[in-house]
């Protein structure tokens, strides 16, 4: 029973939506700056910390880059931390696949599943 899925800035809203059906406990990633699209990775740090204790899966959704503004996360720090923590890490490439490679084990981290969907 339980499980956590930490969805990054910036998502899509089917893969929002998602995830907010599944069951799980679905936690917003800090972010800073203006247009909150950055993510505050320390905060992040924090925020991982304090689910890995508990029970059932431990997720992490992410997109690519966004569809309007074209941000991109910073995911090898994000890798990182998601994986020292045992977090399954996903991410969403719909609307950048055309723009980027799509490559599993790209910008420092293995990725556990990448999504490319159709709108």
């Amino acid at each position: 029973a339980g499980g956590v899925v930490i969805v990054g800035p910036m998502q899509h809203h089917s893969n929002y939506v998602t995830w907010r059906e599944s069951g799980l406990l679905v936690v917003d990633c800090p972010t800073v700056g203006g247009k909150g699209e950055d993510v505050d990775v320390p905060a992040l740090e924090r925020l991982l910390d304090e689910h890995a204790r508990g029970e059932g899966p431990r997720y992490t959704a992410w997109t690519a880059a966004s569809n309007v503004t074209g941000y991109a996360p910073p995911m090898s720090e994000v890798y990182r931390a998601c994986k020292r923590r045992g977090y399954r890490v996903f991410v969403d490439y719909a609307s950048s696949a055309p723009y980027l490679k799509v490559d599993v084990n790209e910008r420092g981290g293995e990725v556990d599943a990448a999504f490319v969907s159709c709108h």
